[in-house]
């Protein structure tokens, strides 16, 4: 993504993250069960912007989270240096 984004472009990306609370991790089970636990663990542990960061991007923030039937959604921004 930064290969493609201009110097001070702003990345939005919107995945399933951390999920905060016991109702939300046992609802993203189901996640869990079609996608498979290794593939979607870093993200219910919040992960992503972390690696966000590592790959250069700077001012990493959640801007929303999104309570669903299958936990939560978060999206987040991030700027390119």
């Amino acid at each position: 993504m930064s290969a493609v984004l201009r110097p001070g472009g702003k990345l939005v990306i919107a995945d399933c993250g951390l999920q905060r609370t016991r109702p939300m991790r046992l609802a993203f089970r189901f996640v869990q069960f079609a996608d498979g636990k290794e593939d979607t663990q870093p993200n219910a542990d919040g992960a992503l912007p972390g690696l966000m960061s590592e790959a250069g991007f700077h001012d990493v923030r959640e801007a929303e989270m999104v309570p669903t039937a299958t936990g939560s959604i978060s999206v987040y921004v991030a700027h390119r240096e």
